[in-house]
């Protein structure tokens, strides 16, 4: 997964700075698309087949172009363990410190589990806030929009139906 190289097109909807908002149309290969935790769980406009995803925008987009957008391989497997492996592990390290810390405690089994989800809502909540202060970091992590295809007139949303 190293040199590989995943590919999607869209439609960007919003621009804000180098960071561009695109619209992508769900399609079959995306149930099983392994770069599928980049998409926004949370669909465009109530509708579940279009997908909102944050890109870095080097070309200068405007919001009605189609877009090309490149994610590394090596990006979506770090991007798992930082965001499954390494809380894993926490919960892991904190029951079984938790276990030592309280050995003569009544319920320490409780308290050893406790002590793990502690430590995993700590690394959450540093993850998120290290994201939102560091843009250079938020660069490297995006999808990058790689060619504009065309662009498209609208005076209404495309993705709305209205």
């Amino acid at each position: 997964m190293k040199g590989e190289l995943f590919y999607e097109e869209g439609i960007v909807t919003k621009v804000s700075g180098h960071f561009a908002e695109i619209s992508i149309v769900a399609k079959e290969n995306c149930k099983t698309c392994n770069a599928k935790l980049f998409c926004n769980p949370a669909s465009a406009e109530g509708n579940s087949d279009i997908k909102s995803i944050r890109a870095y925008d080097p070309l200068g987009v405007t919001p009605g172009q189609e877009v090309v957008m490149a994610l590394t391989g090596t990006l979506v497997v770090k991007s798992v363990f930082l965001l499954y492996g390494v809380p894993l592990i926490l919960l892991i390290v904190g029951i079984l410190t938790g276990l030592l810390l309280f050995e003569n405690t009544q319920g320490k089994e409780a308290f050893a589990f406790l002590t793990g989800i502690v430590l995993m809502c700590a690394y959450y909540a540093g993850f998120y806030y290290s994201g939102k202060l560091s843009e250079n970091s938020e660069i490297k992590n995006l999808p990058q929009i790689v060619k504009i295809k065309k662009s498209f007139e609208f005076s209404r949303s495309p993705l709305r139906g209205e």
